[in-house]
């Protein structure tokens, strides 16, 4: 093998190490932030999950950049997320700041289209 075969192969031995372990970060983080399905998730919950994702793609791009440090953010916005949906759970008035006010678009089997219209959903009849 020549000196070129073994910096290649260094250098895909580090993506595949980047990648287990990002992997394993990520899952350790939504772990950490809880289990939600996708239709619960709060519009918060859903911006840090693809800041998380693109900071994620980050650490492949540039393989010259310490691990670590590319991995801080990730952490930086779990624990922010963490924080923010426990003062959520405490405060009514800063979950209605962060996630709206729920509305009941059907009441007592009748569709609100005042409701459905304050909150942009289109009723579509065929």
């Amino acid at each position: 093998m020549d000196e070129g075969s073994v910096v290649e192969v260094d250098i895909y031995l580090g993506i595949i190490f980047r990648t287990t372990v990002i992997y394993l970060v990520i899952w350790f983080l939504f772990r950490m932030m809880g289990k939600r399905e996708v239709g619960e998730l709060s519009v918060l919950d859903l911006v840090v999950s693809i800041m998380i994702g693109d900071i994620a793609v980050l650490s492949f791009e540039d393989l010259e950049k310490p691990f670590i440090r590319q991995t801080i953010p990730m952490f930086v916005l779990a624990i922010l997320q963490i924080t923010l949906a426990f003062a959520s759970l405490k405060s009514v008035k800063f979950r209605y700041f962060m996630d709206g006010k729920p509305q009941i678009i059907i009441n007592q089997g009748k569709i609100d289209e005042k409701a459905m219209r304050d909150n942009d959903i289109i009723l579509m009849t065929y």
